[in-house]
């Protein structure tokens, strides 16, 4: 009786055991629920974003003149207005039997988007996840008309990991404690999961087909440039993309986390000062005996031919500002975190720019050098030359013939190449301030130096002496400029300093535009101003600045 007893009383023991480790299971599964879901929406997020802006771009490319007028945009009329995919002018355009596809494409994405729908709103998510953003929405109207603060990168990342674990953990708090515990019940239903993750994986491979119709450079262009933005806007991915590989995206996280980790106020003290340390290099390692004050660049060597030659770009600061000690230290350091960013370890292959090494100072006050690599299969001996002097046709170096002009399909490959360069630069939260033809430079190759165009597949962006990072806490620092690179600055800014506004992306475009121009045109900027001036007279640099 008392082994019948035992075994009674161990039995119940198990039960009770059994049934506390069901308990728990289920509430693990259901913080497993709030997290498969937080996971899935961030990617369906990024999907969406691809299916939504070859829908922008489609658009574009579609509509004809009569339908622009008549048009708004076909994700509203497709979706908004509920109309039929024969009314949208997209598919106008796109009713042919070959291109029938892309259409069954657009439907397919759209529904799966409401099967996502049926499977969200089935397990309680939807409802968390609308109430979420209704709240996140009226925290935004309450504080839309205060000032905003200036965060730091860590609290940035902070703030987005502690709204990432809330939408989880209210995701998990919305599964009743019933269905918890009851024995056959399971808050987050395999089927679910696996009917989420197949319709993403439906949309990822329609976004796929959508992306193969459009031009290569179109495309790369939105999932290079766009999707890295929206992606990395969210400083808690940054460090998770950067480990990824070696894809444009992951060369950009790390672009981005390196800038972050020099940007952050809390360890700028310590850390600039050891930067600086590290990247400086002393000009006595250099053969400068060839170098002149006034040039721009210089190809030198190392002493005792220690290293290979490298490409030293000049910067030199405003005397007639009395530029001190302390404007030095500045650009110094300034020039020493730049080097970081574009140092072959941090620097992704859509920033044209040369692999940079450290920087020097010298001992003019006002003289400072930014020191790279030369890249491969280039000359060591043969100047570099600037887009404006090709622009202006002016004869190449150590030869009397003018550069050739070059074919439209190389305007088009040079326009997308630096859009890419400017836009990763501005990715990685600084300005450049002088992104103009003065400042885009291309290196001859080793064999045939000097004769004919360079290769314009492979600008270098130069440039730098105003560059600074877009933190709220950085400041400006006075350059030499001249009439003619004046003229490519913003209307704002040409005025005293004193008055200029503080400086934002929009200068940057702005004179980006103007670059386009150019190659558009292949003239400078003041000679399409010329053009379009009265037959006598013309107008000079000045004049169009003027204007």
């Amino acid at each position: 009786m008392e082994s019948v007893s035992l075994a009674i009383g161990v039995s119940g023991l198990v039960a009770v055991f059994d049934k506390a480790c069901e308990v728990w299971h289920a509430i693990g599964s259901a913080k497993d629920f709030g997290n498969d879901v937080d996971r899935s929406m961030r990617k369906l997020q990024i999907e969406f974003f691809r299916f939504h802006s070859w829908w922008i771009v489609a658009e574009k490319l579609g509509l004809r003149s009569d339908h622009v007028t008549k048009a708004e945009s076909i994700m509203q009329q497709s979706i908004g207005n509920n109309s039929t995919y024969s009314s949208v002018p997209l598919a106008v355009h796109l009713s042919g039997s070959a291109q029938n596809p892309i259409i069954t494409a657009a439907q397919s994405i759209l529904s799966a988007l409401v099967e996502i729908e049926r499977v969200l709103r089935d397990s309680g998510a939807l409802e968390v996840l609308e109430s979420h953003e209704q709240e996140n929405s009226a925290k935004r109207q309450r504080t839309s008309g205060t000032p905003a603060m200036l965060r730091s990168a860590e609290s940035q990342v902070r703030e987005a990991a502690s709204a990432r674990s809330q939408l989880s953990q209210r995701l998990m708090l919305a599964i009743p404690w019933r269905k918890r515990v009851k024995h056959d019940a399971a808050p987050w239903r395999e089927s679910h999961r696996e009917c989420l993750d197949t319709r993403i994986e439906e949309i990822s491979y329609w976004n796929q087909v959508l992306y193969s119709v459009l031009p290569r450079d179109m495309k790369d262009s939105i999932l290079w440039q766009g999707i890295s933005s929206y992606v990395l806007a969210d400083p808690e991915e940054v460090a998770p993309v950067s480990r990824l590989g070696e894809g444009v995206m992951s060369q950009q996280a790390k672009l981005f986390e390196a800038h972050r980790k020099l940007a952050e106020n809390e360890t700028l003290s310590p850390v600039v000062p050891e930067v600086l340390r590290q990247r400086l290099i002393n000009l006595e390692a250099f053969d400068t005996s060839g170098a002149l004050d006034q040039d721009a660049f210089s190809l030198v060597s190392y002493k005792n031919n220690q290293g290979s030659s490298v490409l030293i770009e000049w910067y030199d600061l405003p005397q007639s500002t009395g530029a001190s000690v302390e404007l030095r230290s500045i650009a110094l350091e300034r020039l020493a975190r730049l080097s970081v960013l574009l140092s072959q370890e941090n620097k992704p292959s859509t920033l044209c720019a040369a692999d940079s090494i450290g920087c020097i100072e010298t001992s003019h006050l006002h003289r400072l050098g930014l020191v790279s690599r030369i890249p491969d299969g280039f000359s060591t001996s043969t100047q570099p030359v600037s887009l404006y002097s090709l622009l202006n046709r002016k004869p190449l170096f150590g030869t009397s013939s003018r550069a050739p002009l070059p074919t439209l399909s190389q305007r088009f490959t040079l326009a997308a190449t630096l859009a890419s360069s400017l836009y990763t630069f501005i990715l990685a939260r600084w300005h450049h301030k002088m992104f103009n033809s003065l400042s885009i430079v291309f290196m001859f190759p080793t064999a045939g130096a000097g004769v004919g165009l360079p290769d314009l597949s492979r600008p270098l962006v130069c440039g730098y002496s105003l560059s600074r990072p877009s933190a709220p806490e950085e400041i400006s620092i006075c350059g030499m400029l001249t009439s003619v690179s004046e003229t490519y600055r913003h209307p704002r800014l040409r005025v005293p300093a004193h008055e200029q506004p503080r400086y934002e992306v929009k200068y940057d475009i702005y004179s980006f535009g103007l670059l386009l121009a150019e190659i558009g045109f292949w003239q400078s900027i003041a000679k399409i101003g010329a053009a379009n001036s009265p037959r006598h007279g013309g107008v000079s640099a000045e004049g169009f600045k003027a204007e």
